[in-house]
């Protein structure tokens, strides 16, 4: 489901307290990542350089993906 509809079936409908109540059950979601993120970034080693896997027919979109991050805008 998009974001755009489950505002407008889901979030539209609750009530203040509700959406109160979801706004904090989504920040402890987002806590949880960032404190399990360091975790998962334990495996990558700062500097090193890994090797990206592109799909057949999708090296424009890899070439472009890399113009971003070469300008530092990603």
């Amino acid at each position: 489901m998009l974001l755009f509809e489950i505002e407008q079936k889901i979030i539209k409908s609750l009530s203040r307290a509700e959406k109160i109540r979801l706004i904090a059950d989504i920040t402890k979601m987002l806590q949880v990542e960032t404190e399990t993120e360091p975790a998962l970034l334990q495996h990558f080693k700062n500097g090193a350089v890994y090797p990206v896997f592109t799909p057949s027919g999708m090296e424009e979109a890899a070439a472009r993906l890399q113009e971003f991050i070469d300008r530092g805008e990603l």
